[in-house]
């Protein structure tokens, strides 16, 4: 089975205060953006868009850019910090017995963690209250199609007697 041409970009997907939406980019093509209430809507729209793009520009005999590879991380870093702070974090780390070197990379994977799963549950809280959304109406409209509030006393009485209220007849 053969990838198709677009499948080697890569997409980025990210909040975007602005936006007020999930935002996803391809670096190779810095004109596409797609937005979605979701990282999943972001990323189903940008690769419809990047499926055009490649399109377009196939179709105007123009040379695709070169898809961008994602960057090979070494896993070392420095950082420079307040002296408060690397004190702490030394005494942390003594306390529990690991290095201060561990003690950061735990500290950080775990903000990272609550981070991804703070957007997840947003991604699920934003699918179900599309969902609400979307039933709800319905469910009002079926509710409001079967009681109607009655003119003269306030309660809420079947629309078939509201018929016969306004006919004149009383048929209960």
């Amino acid at each position: 089975m053969t990838d198709s041409v677009d499948d080697r970009y890569s997409i980025r997907v990210e909040w975007s205060e602005r936006d007020e939406a999930f935002k996803a980019s391809c670096p190779a093509f810095p004109g596409l953006s797609a937005f979605g209430d979701t990282r999943g809507e972001a990323l189903e729209e940008a690769n419809v868009a990047l499926s055009l793009f490649v399109e377009d520009y196939l179709e105007e005999g123009d040379e695709l850019p070169e898809p961008r590879r994602a960057t090979e991380y070494s896993g070392q870093t420095r950082l420079r910090m307040p002296k408060w702070l690397h004190a702490a974090l030394s005494e942390e780390a003594e306390r529990q017995d690991v290095s201060l070197n561990m003690l950061m990379v735990s500290f950080l994977a775990r903000q990272i963690g609550k981070e991804q799963e703070r957007s997840r549950i947003t991604d699920i809280l934003m699918d179900f209250t599309k969902n609400v959304q979307r039933v709800l109406p319905q469910a009002v409209n079926a509710q409001d199609s079967t009681y109607t509030q009655a003119a003269s006393g306030g309660e809420y009485i079947q629309d078939p007697v509201v018929r016969n209220l306004k006919s004149g007849s009383s048929n209960q």
